[in-house]
């Protein structure tokens, strides 16, 4: 979705049609989504890759 974003703010950033207008998101925000997502993407593979992926559960009983 942040790469549709971006392609569609670098398209054009705001338009207006029929007096109505619609401003895109700030690309600088989008891009600094796009950096976020591929770091979290990126340190998941890493955790996968040395054995740290997976899910990992813990039992608690309340007393």
């Amino acid at each position: 979705m942040y790469l549709d974003a971006e392609e569609k703010a670098l398209n054009g950033q705001s338009y207006t049609i029929g007096g109505r207008s619609l401003t895109r998101a700030n690309l600088k925000e989008i891009r600094d989504g796009i950096t976020l997502w591929a770091s979290r993407l990126k340190a998941a593979e890493l955790d996968e890759a040395c054995g740290r992926g997976g899910v990992r559960m813990m039992r608690a009983i309340p007393h």
